[in-house]
């Protein structure tokens, strides 16, 4: 516990040193903070506050889709479910901007921008072993 006062003490000296102004009254006995050290510890506190609270919008940004995303479903589809469909997923992800192309042809989704597709019909079939 000893090494640990003294280092306390050599890092508040140096940070004594750097602004100029005493921050601790010291006795043998006591330490005690100046009035410079108690609004510099008051604004230190309102500091990491700020701090944390701008760490945890960091962090909420990164865990929160947001951004465009294209989507390419056939017309007929498109017409008949695409409002439904919207509404519900932008309720659960309202940090999307969802755009909708519609097309009866089949896209090729990484060389036309699409970061989805809907398809309607029979998918592959299923080899029987």
């Amino acid at each position: 516990m000893h090494c640990f006062r003294g280092l306390v003490s050599k890092y508040i000296s140096q940070l004594e040193e750097r602004l100029s102004a005493r921050l601790l009254n010291r006795t043998a006995r006591s330490l005690s903070l100046t009035h410079v050290g108690h609004a510099y510890h008051e604004r230190c506190v309102q500091f990491l506050e700020k701090f944390d609270e701008l760490e945890a919008a960091v962090q909420h940004s990164q865990t929160e889709p947001k951004g465009k995303l294209i989507a390419s479903a056939p017309t007929t589809f498109g017409e008949t479910h695409r409002t439904p469909a919207a509404k519900a997923f932008l309720k659960e992800l309202p940090g999307i901007r969802l755009e909708f192309r519609l097309s009866d042809r089949c896209v090729g989704l990484a060389e036309e921008g699409f970061d989805v597709a809907i398809r309607v019909g029979e998918g592959p079939k299923k080899s029987a072993h």
